[in-house]
Formats: C-alpha cells, structure tokens, sequence
C-alpha cells in the first residue's frame, strides 16, 4: 500500500512540476500529440475555448433556416448544354461536399451529428478536436475520399496508409523559449522545421516564422489556450492532400480538391 501511496504522489509531483513552468506544458502536450494520448493532450488546454466552439456548432446546425437543395433540372436550366449525366455528377459531388457530417467529422474526429457532438463532455470535445487536427487523423480521412492516392499496385492497403502517414508528418515544432507577461499569462514561442519531400533520398529543409502559444493560469495550473491556427507536434498539422507514385521517387501532383 505505502508503495503505490509513494508512486502516486511522485506521478503528482512530475505533474505540478510540468504545470509550474509553461514551456514543459508545452512540451509535454507536443509529446502527448506524437503518441495519440489525445485525453492527455486535452488535459493541458484551457478547454473552455473548445467547449465554447463546441456550443457555437451544435446551435448554429440546429437554428439555421431550411437551406434549398438544387435539382439536376435547376442545373441543366442553368447551363442548357449541360448533359442530363454531368448534371447528375455534379449534384452528387456538391451534395457529398455539404453533407454534415463532413463539416463535423473536419473539426471533431469521428463525430457525424449534431446530437453526438452536444453529448461530448469538455474533455472529450478537446480530446476529438485534437485528433482531428492531427496528421494521422487528417490523412486517414483524406485517403478514404479518393484525396490522397498512393499509385502502387503491389503494396498492401495498410502499407499505403503507413506510408501516407509518414508523408504527412514531414515537419515538427521546437520550443525556443518563453516569455512572461505576468504571473498569470505566458507565451512560448515555437519554431517549426519543414523537411519537405521532393525524391526518395532527398529532403529539403525550411523554416518557417516562429509561432506563439499563450497559456495562462486556471485554478493555479498553466493550461494552453486552443486556437484555430495553434502548432501542434507537426507543426500546423501536415499535408493530407497529395498522391505518391512508387519507383519513382516523387510526389505526384495533389488530386482534384473535392472541397
């Protein structure tokens, strides 16, 4: 007993130290990212802004006016050498496009309707927002619209997808520092490294301006305030819309945008 009384409060200890100084928050959230411990993750954002985005969703889909949907006839009287089947592929594409569940599933991992985002827990928004900014989320989702393609015939499915993976996390956030602003807010500034493919065995390093991230205190705790444009472990998150054509050792132009 006195055993797990000891490692229970030296987990507590490492967890107030982190807590103490901004630039470990930081860090410990980019490592909670790079292993998908997006609970704990979670845990080091101020996740009222998140529950804030999460209210402002779920009201504006269940308040917003009847939208009308165009029909293949609204088309074709539209554009009258339009034929009957260009019509019909343009309407699925536009109603592919602002289905709901596409806006959702963009912002939250996995969530398709209204009712199952309101029903999210503060934690648990934060949690699905993260994932869905992160790169592996990103391009798993990518890869099943058709977005992203891998043109090689002989690989297996999931071999496409680990590659695609690998692709996408081409550049990574370096903490360079912080600075105070009062006992209750900070900034830490993070350098983001491009190391952008162009070959097989040939990279390309860039740099891009330094970001900032605020946190301040809440309830005596530094918690990272979540922003739309906010770097994560990959920088702002990685590509997720391109083709890979195998032996020969470059990236294909992007597929068509189905956005």
């Amino acid at each position: 007993m006195k055993r797990w009384v000891g490692i229970l409060l030296l987990a507590s200890a490492r967890v107030g130290a982190a807590q103490a100084n901004p630039e470990d928050v930081v860090r410990a959230f980019f490592k909670a990212e790079e292993e998908e411990r997006w609970q704990d993750a979670a845990a080091l954002l101020d996740q009222s802004y998140v529950v804030g985005m999460q209210r402002n969703i779920v009201h504006g889909f269940r308040n917003r006016s009847s939208i009308h949907k165009l029909t293949v006839e609204e088309l074709m009287r539209a554009d009258s050498t339009m034929p009957r089947a260009v019509a019909e592929y343009q309407l699925k594409r536009m109603n592919d496009v602002t289905r709901d569940s596409d806006f959702l599933e963009n912002d939250f991992a996995r969530i398709t309707t209204v009712d199952s985002l309101a029903l999210l827990t503060p934690s648990e928004a934060a949690a699905r927002w993260l994932e869905a900014k992160g790169p592996v989320y990103r391009t798993e989702r990518s890869y099943r619209r058709g977005w992203t393609q891998v043109d090689c015939p002989d690989m297996s499915d999931s071999a496409k997808r680990a590659m695609l993976v690998k692709k996408s996390q081409f550049s990574h956030s370096t903490i360079l520092g912080a600075a105070r602003n009062s006992d209750s807010v900070s900034y830490v500034i993070v350098g983001i490294t491009y190391d952008a493919p162009r070959f097989e065995n040939s990279e390309v390093r860039m740099e891009q301006s330094p970001r900032t991230m605020t946190l301040h205190k809440v309830s005596g705790a530094w918690k990272i305030v979540p922003t739309l444009d906010m770097p994560d472990a990959y920088g702002l998150g990685g590509m997720n819309t391109f083709a890979i054509a195998c032996g020969r050792g470059e990236l294909l132009p992007p597929p068509a945008s189905k956005n």
